[in-house]
């Protein structure tokens, strides 16, 4: 019961430490949408897509799963798309022992080779523990090594929820070698 109540109180601090560290502006480059639309430092190059304001079209679909330190299950799908106009469409399925939800895409970008996505959880199901909730955000973040032979493993990180994330980067670690593909096109 002292771990549980510990608990409780230590994930609502650890939330308002994350939000007090981020400013409006980091979260939000256009103020009439819900969408952020950043660029990062994303490669670019003569042949990336790029729309009038240098926004580069950004294609991501993957699946797989990784194993916790605990030899627990972790698993994710995604499917998204950020046009050159800046327009992000896209959803997002993930499950651990502790958080099972679908939810949308609201940016996709590239931050020093990494893909950095973020949203908001808009379905919740089985064994999701109470400091999730409908419209809470989200991030998670990709690396996309290559296929074939002698590609080493994607990898990704774990799940941050609860902070109104910025695209620009906020968890650039990828720990989790996955068993699985993620593929990011530009």
């Amino acid at each position: 019961m002292r771990n549980t109540n510990l608990i409780r109180l230590a994930v609502p601090l650890v939330l308002l430490l994350l939000i007090s560290s981020c400013s409006k502006n980091d979260r939000f480059a256009d103020d009439t949408s819900n969408k952020v639309f950043n660029q990062g430092d994303a490669p670019g190059g003569q042949n990336a897509a790029q729309g009038p304001h240098g926004i580069q079209e950004i294609k991501v679909t993957g699946k797989g799963f990784y194993t916790e330190i605990n030899e627990e299950t972790v698993s994710f799908t995604i499917h998204a798309l950020r046009k050159t106009n800046g327009e992000v469409s896209g959803n997002v399925s993930f499950t651990s022992s502790s958080l099972d939800f679908g939810g949308d895409v609201e940016c996709v970008n590239l931050v020093e080779g990494k893909l950095v996505v973020t949203g908001v959880i808009k379905q919740l199901n089985k064994n999701t523990r109470s400091f999730a909730y409908i419209g809470i955000m989200y991030q998670l973040t990709f690396e996309d090594n290559g296929d074939g032979t002698g590609a080493t493993a994607d990898r990704m990180s774990g799940i941050s929820v609860g902070a109104p994330f910025s695209c620009d980067a906020f968890n650039l670690a990828t720990p989790n070698e996955i068993q699985g593909n993620i593929t990011i096109l530009q």
